[in-house]
């Protein structure tokens, strides 16, 4: 599955001054999974249990137009993205995953 995000990066200004920065926005390409942490049906020392779980979403890869950027650019634009994964991981989920929906594969029985 994927998702759009929009980052604004500070670069510094090719052979200005050291303090001379300009702002650009990058759309961020997040190809994403969802996980869960649960075990599922169970049984306990005769009792019949299930363990539903927490789904999350992971972001397995990032992708971005990289054209016109410098190897100097391209590299502090990913620290960037770096610093956004895990916010962005929590947006997914408020966006498009319910994490209740766990729950259904389980209720037809065991």
């Amino acid at each position: 599955m994927n998702e759009f995000f929009t980052i604004e990066v500070e670069l510094p200004v090719a052979g200005k001054e050291q303090d001379e920065v300009r702002y650009i926005e990058i759309k961020v390409n997040c190809e994403y999974s969802v996980e869960n942490d649960g075990i599922g049906p169970y049984e306990y020392w005769g009792s019949k249990e299930i363990d539903l779980g927490i789904n999350y979403a992971v972001i397995d890869n990032t992708d971005w137009d990289t054209a016109g950027f410098t190897k100097e650019e391209i590299d502090l634009i990913n620290i960037e993205i770096d610093k956004n994964l895990k916010a962005w991981e929590v947006e997914i989920m408020k966006r498009v995953v319910d994490s209740r929906s766990y729950c259904a594969f389980y209720q037809d029985g065991d």
